[in-house]
């Protein structure tokens, strides 16, 4: 998968064969984590996401594991295959911003057994499973 900071489109290729998906909102940087909009990237890896609005719950699915964490709380459980359900504290907590969540998009990526690069000069994030 192929993102660039404020665009909304994430490039992929599977199987030899080139796409390219539409998201609504683009990603963007805060203290140096890029966040991105919750749904589109996680369900093109193949992960299930379960929103709960009462207590801003996320939870993620994947084959890879399971990553709980709220909104605004830096504070992550991530299921670990030998371990359980592991803790870790992010650098920037999951937000709310015009009415989507973002989520930080290397861990997260990381969690469900993918590499994540930067590429400084074109801003773009390259994402390769592991």
């Amino acid at each position: 998968y192929i993102l660039k900071i404020g665009s909304n489109t994430i490039e992929s290729e599977k199987g030899g064969v080139k796409s390219s998906k539409e998201i609504d909102v683009a990603p963007y940087i805060v203290n140096g984590s890029t966040m991105i909009p919750l749904r589109g990237l996680v369900e093109e890896m193949g992960g299930e996401i379960e929103w709960n609005a009462e207590n801003e719950r996320i939870t993620i699915s994947a084959p890879t594991g399971r990553i709980e964490m709220y909104v605004q709380r830096k504070t992550v459980l991530s299921e670990h295959p030998n371990y359980g359900m592991v803790r870790y504290t992010l650098s920037v907590a999951p937000k709310i911003k015009d009415s989507r969540t973002f989520i930080p998009l290397r861990f997260v990526s990381e969690h469900l057994g993918y590499n994540v690069t930067w590429n400084g000069e074109t801003r773009e994030i390259t994402i390769e499973k592991k």
